[in-house]
């Protein structure tokens, strides 16, 4: 039966992640649902950590009421909480036309679930010293929405709206958490002329910058600009006490494979600019000896959904796609991996852990390799419940010492809940989140094919937060095999093999 369903879901695995909620819980049926027991909470582990709370992918939709568009455009942003918050038409048919329309497949993250999320953040996380978030701030088909709601509007119009909007989305962050800094990575959706596309010293850049690095100490935040408005990019200290940490922070929608200039060309001078300084960054952290972030949003490795939309025969007769267009990025982070402590990325919109491994490697235990979590999203739009990480950052090293992943029970503010779904560290019975951790569950679930093990178990069950969803099982030896091969060579040695 498992080895039938592994062949249905190579069928429907291309429509996977584009499907709502509701169909997505219908499909779950096929292979049940799992307990919703959840673990005890960890206790405080005291002065040796710092708090802080991973987000990703907010996906904020200021179009959920296409009647108010108009005004949000003609007014400060100052003013848009309340123009938001009047009752309206949010959710009615207008926004769904609207999203049927531009093609998007569901529906992101309201101003109500963006507020209801924040608040649990705040709640739940009341001493954070940190919070990261790793891209994708502006809603899906931005651009074709905006175009749809105000088609008089001119191109600079339009370029000051999404500009306007990520500025509300800092300002309902900073609000919700004063004192607290927050560093913020941009997603492939953050553009001002549409998905996976921008342009290297842009207006757009420049116009950002100083909103997205206003957190940045005094002393490094003229450098941080100066950076930012080149391509994305910037360096900061991590917060004290961590002792002697770093935050490297791309835009990585210039390596995607998927990228192209404003204009439509395929012009990869951002990818290059930004790896170059990536290089000069981490050779400098390097030399002194520095405990290393690094913060993107699209991560390095195999898009399984691409990999297997035709089934395993024509994953295995061709080159698997990756998310990026080469193993650049990925084969920086290896040379580094002893002053990176923690790579950090979003886009999948669920809640994972992936090793990144030299090239060619199969993922043995190896000084080079690097642990990378996938911080889960805030919007719902892919199956998944909104969710965050609360993480405990060691003082000393600047490693993940253990996370616990916060998720809704659904998509609607009036009604959700949130729960712990699970510790790291009581889940998976490691003392931190780090290479040779996570080199060995890598290992783990490799050898498991049919998933019996509680870690897998553990793993399924939440890599699609509060949806209660077992689809993963269905592809786990796939999953685990893409789980630690960021490059074609591996995951065939790995996945064909089998």
């Amino acid at each position: 039966m498992v080895s039938a369903n592994r062949r249905l879901l190579t069928c429907i695995l291309p429509s996977f992640l584009a499907r709502p909620v509701a169909t997505l819980i219908a499909l779950g049926a096929i292979v049940g649902t799992v307990s919703s027991a959840q673990p005890q909470s960890r206790a405080d582990q005291g002065a040796s950590n710092l708090v802080a709370v991973l987000v990703s992918d907010i996906h904020f939709d200021p179009f959920a009421d296409p009647s108010k568009v108009k005004l949000l455009a003609n007014s400060p942003i100052e003013n848009w909480e309340g123009i938001l918050g009047e009752s309206g038409s949010e959710g009615d048919q207008s926004y769904h036309k609207l999203l049927e329309d531009c093609g998007t497949r569901g529906a992101d993250t309201p101003i109500r679930l963006l507020k209801a999320s924040l608040f649990e953040i705040k709640d739940r996380a009341p001493d954070a010293r940190l919070v990261t978030v790793t891209g994708d701030l502006l809603a899906h088909s931005f651009e074709c929405k905006l175009r749809q709601t105000l088609p008089e509007a001119d191109e600079k119009t339009r370029n000051e709206f999404a500009v306007k909007t990520i500025s509300f989305v800092v300002r309902l962050m900073h609000k919700a958490l004063p004192g607290v800094p927050i560093y913020w990575a941009l997603g492939n959706n953050d553009s001002d002329c549409g998905d996976y596309r921008l342009d290297a010293r842009s207006h757009f850049f420049s116009a950002i910058a100083p909103i997205l690095t206003s957190d940045v100490p005094p002393s490094q935040r003229t450098q941080a600009v100066d950076d930012f408005s080149v391509a994305g990019y910037y360096a900061v200290d991590l917060p004290a006490p961590i002792r002697n940490g770093r935050l490297l922070i791309v835009d990585d929608t210039f390596m995607a494979a998927r990228f192209s200039t404003c204009s439509g060309k395929d012009d990869r001078i951002g990818e290059t600019l930004t790896l170059n300084w990536l290089r000069q960054q981490l050779d400098r952290s390097r030399a002194l000896h520095q405990n290393v972030w690094v913060m993107g949003h699209i991560p390095p490795g195999i898009d399984l959904k691409g990999a297997l939309s035709h089934g395993k025969a024509s994953a295995c007769g061709t080159v698997p796609k990756t998310y990026l267009d080469s193993e650049t990025l990925a084969d920086q982070l290896t040379d580094s991996s002893e002053t990176v402590r923690v790579a950090l990325f979003g886009h999948t919109h669920m809640d994972e852990m992936r090793l990144l491994t030299p090239r060619s490697s199969d993922g043995t235990p190896s000084a080079a390799n690097v642990a990378m979590k996938i911080v889960p999203s805030i919007s719902p739009i892919n199956g998944n419940n909104p969710s965050f990480l609360i993480a405990n950052v060691d003082l000393n090293n600047a490693e993940l010492a253990d996370f616990k992943l916060i998720a809704a029970s659904g998509s609607d503010p009036a009604t959700i809940h949130w729960n712990e779904s699970y510790d790291y560290q009581l889940t998976y019975h490691e003392k931190a989140f780090n290479s040779g951790a996570m080199t060995q569950l890598a290992a783990a679930f490799r050898a498991d094919d049919e998933a019996q093990k509680s870690e897998s178990e553990a793993y399924i069950r939440n890599f699609m937060p509060g949806s209660g969803s077992n689809l993963l099982r269905l592809i786990w030896p796939a999953y685990a095999c893409g789980q630690s091969s960021q490059d074609a060579a591996a995951f065939a040695k790995c996945y064909c093999a089998k």
